[in-house]
């Protein structure tokens, strides 16, 4: 990779180049921030993303500081760093949903350079994210969610993701697909990426921001980006969410928190009718860690009010696995199997 252009910007061997990604049809205060750190050598290309949903302040704290602090010549290949995706539901202190179009930008990839604010924002990231050797995408819980921390990869992703998942260093490690979301278009398309959760209650908090800070200079040596030691990668066994919705419209109140372990059948919590105050309890359909609560008063019937990490039944097949992207080699990751995960109705 001898030139590399990103929106129009020439990206400069052994530099740092800062500029706001432009995005045609959406005001230029609306568009996403990258840092760009290069160093002499072409590749890998690697890409951190933060600030997909605009409320999750450790992510972009984390990847703030990693834009900030990367020297490029320190750097082999080049590390694109996307603090803040959704500046609109950033300034806008929304999270899921833009004030733009209240459209939620992890459920619209690869979106569409002709569609609604969102969408626009979405394909001009896509352009970027599409030619990466590997993706890291930070996340946390907004001011309604407490959420204990954790990484998924995508159903179907490349063996690399795995190998990721597990030098990153947070668990536990999920596996799932949510339609629309950045890593699971990327596992479509063959990219190497993983989602990882940590911080609560849209609170900033440091050790929140230096498990995604840390993680991702792990996977940057991992990767060969940084100089210094392999991390040893995790063993643990993948696992599942299990999501449990509310079974009314009412008032919700959560009777466990994040990080709690639970048995079948526990008692989570309970939803009372707003007009009648009969109170319906709702129960753990399984043993498991709870990972995220929804902490709102306020609920409607089926809205997601808990997730549960439950431990997979068996390995998954190796058939079907996606080939290698060229940069995340075998004598860089070498993964013995397909393992990926994600899913999550929030993130």
């Amino acid at each position: 990779m001898s030139e590399l252009e990103i929106g129009g910007v020439t990206i400069a061997r052994a530099a740092r180049t800062a500029f706001s990604l432009p995005v045609p049809g959406v005001d230029e205060a609306h568009w996403p921030i990258v840092v760009a750190i290069r160093g002499r050598e072409g590749e890998p290309f690697v890409v951190v993303t933060a600030g997909v949903h605009g409320g999750e302040y450790n992510g972009i704290e984390a990847a703030r500081r990693l834009g900030r602090g990367l020297r490029p010549n320190a750097v082999r290949g080049t590390v694109v760093v996307v603090p803040l995706a959704n500046a609109p539901s950033f300034y806008g202190r929304s999270h899921n949903g833009s004030p733009l179009d209240r459209k939620n930008l992890n459920r619209v990839f690869p979106g569409n350079a002709y569609g609604t604010a969102t969408e626009r924002i979405a394909a001009a990231l896509a352009a970027v994210l599409g030619r990466a050797d590997a993706v890291l995408d930070l996340h946390g819980a907004d001011p309604m969610e407490d959420l204990h921390p954790f990484t998924m990869v995508p159903d179907h992703a490349p063996p690399q993701s795995e190998a990721l998942a597990r030098v990153f260093g947070v668990r536990p490690i999920l596996r799932g697909s949510s339609p629309g979301s950045m890593v699971d278009w990327l596992a479509a398309k063959g990219v190497a990426a993983i989602l990882v959760e940590a911080g609560a209650f849209g609170h900033l908090n440091e050790g929140a921001v230096r498990l995604h800070y840390d993680g991702c200079l792990r996977v940057l040596r991992h990767l060969g980006v940084l100089r210094g030691a392999k991390p040893a990668p995790l063993t643990r066994p993948w696992e599942r969410m299990k999501w449990v919705s509310s079974p009314r419209t009412g008032f919700f109140y959560a009777r466990v928190r994040a990080g709690q372990i639970v048995g079948k059948g526990a008692v989570l919590g309970e939803v009372r009718d707003a007009a009648t105050d009969i109170a319906e309890k709702i129960t753990s359909p399984v043993a498991g860690k709870v990972l995220f609560v929804k902490k709102s008063m306020a609920t409607s019937s089926g809205n997601s009010l808990y997730g549960i990490a439950v431990a997979e039944p068996k390995p998954p097949s190796a058939t079907g696995a996606r080939p290698a992207r060229r940069g995340v080699s075998a004598r860089r990751s070498t993964p013995t199997r397909r393992e990926t995960s994600r899913g999550s109705r929030r993130s």
